[in-house]
């Protein structure tokens, strides 16, 4: 049984704080290279050929213990992401316990002069096969901030379990460790300087509250950047401008098929910050009003109201930093 135990700070729908990871893994046990399987419940004399590398790479830092003994500690609390690889000797069975912490603050569980939500990662993958996944078991232990409140942030200590790191620890009350992408946890360049093949990152509930970016063009043709907007139409990109970072996010993404509330500018803009339509908001034009017209135009209204509750507004309620 594989144990990780996870001291962290980060935001998490639980905002893991301090939380214990263990992998129950009993029955997929590593094999030892040589001299066969040791009897059951023992621990075989490792011999050198049993030496195994491990990757390990962390949001922020890590302390690693194998069968109960501390044997690799990344000691650059301030530096999120670096990869720290040990060559290892093994016994079997093997228990694996980690202690990784995220840098935040133990009083907010926030990070950067209390500015942002921490947030966390962790991934390992030994030679012999062992690698990080939703097989491990987590436990929280200090959540934070509480309910996602930024502006009056608490933290939540429940008391670190005796003796965790032990290979005789019951962990069966702790539950699944979550697996994230790297899309979500972002590694930096080291994480992929180094082989983490089919291992996964992991952490508690949630690693962190998603970034999100809207990007509006105002006025722009559908071939207005270089980007093909059909694949099979020539004529739906840009011949004379380049737009090399809107080719690199197409590259990743690309919605075929997309609903403006409205053909001109402000209209549009009022419904996708409100969720309303502009004929409900009374923005229908951005132009001022015109005369001489049989038909009366409706009324316009070139605000937003302040009953509206704007989508910058809900994403500040949950956490959120903002700004346009």
């Amino acid at each position: 049984m594989r144990k990780l135990f996870l001291k962290l700070f980060s935001a998490t729908a639980a905002f893991a704080g301090i939380a214990l990871f263990i992998w129950a893994a009993a029955a997929q046990q590593q094999q030892p290279r040589q001299n066969g399987q040791p009897p059951a419940g023992k621990i075989r004399k490792p011999s050198m050929s049993d030496t195994i590398r491990a990757n390990i790479c962390a949001d922020n830092n890590f302390m690693l213990w194998i069968n109960g003994e501390l044997v690799a500690v990344d000691s650059i609390t301030f530096i999120p992401h670096n990869v720290i690889s040990v060559d290892l000797l093994p016994s079997y069975p093997m228990t694996i316990a980690v202690m990784a912490r995220d840098n935040a603050s133990p009083k907010t569980g926030m990070e950067y002069a209390d500015t942002n939500i921490g947030d966390g990662g962790f991934i390992l993958k030994f030679s012999d096969g062992t690698v990080t996944s939703s097989e491990w078991k987590a436990l929280c232990v200090s959540r934070g901030p509480l309910n996602r409140d930024t502006k009056n942030p608490q933290v939540e200590n429940l008391p670190v379990p005796e003796n965790w790191q032990a290979v005789s620890f019951d962990d069966s009350g702790w539950k699944s460790a979550r697996e994230y992408t790297e899309e979500e946890i972002d590694p930096k360049q080291p994480y992929f300087e180094n082989d983490f093949a089919g291992a996964k990152f992991i952490w508690t509930d949630d690693a962190a509250i998603d970034n999100t970016i809207l990007m509006m063009a105002d006025d722009q043709g559908w071939n207005g950047t270089s980007v093909a907007m059909h694949p099979d139409i020539p004529g739906s990109r840009g011949e004379i401008w380049h737009t090399p970072n809107l080719e690199r996010l197409a590259a990743q993404m690309r919605f075929s098929a997309g609903y403006s509330p409205a053909p001109v500018c402000s209209p549009t803009r009022i419904s996708i910050q409100t969720g309303k339509s502009p004929a409900q908001l009374h923005w229908t034009k951005a132009a001022p009003p015109e005369q001489g017209h049989k038909l009366t135009e409706p009324r316009l209204i070139k605000q937003i109201s302040s009953s509206e509750k704007t989508l910058g507004e809900l994403l500040q309620s949950v956490g959120y930093a903002t700004a346009h």
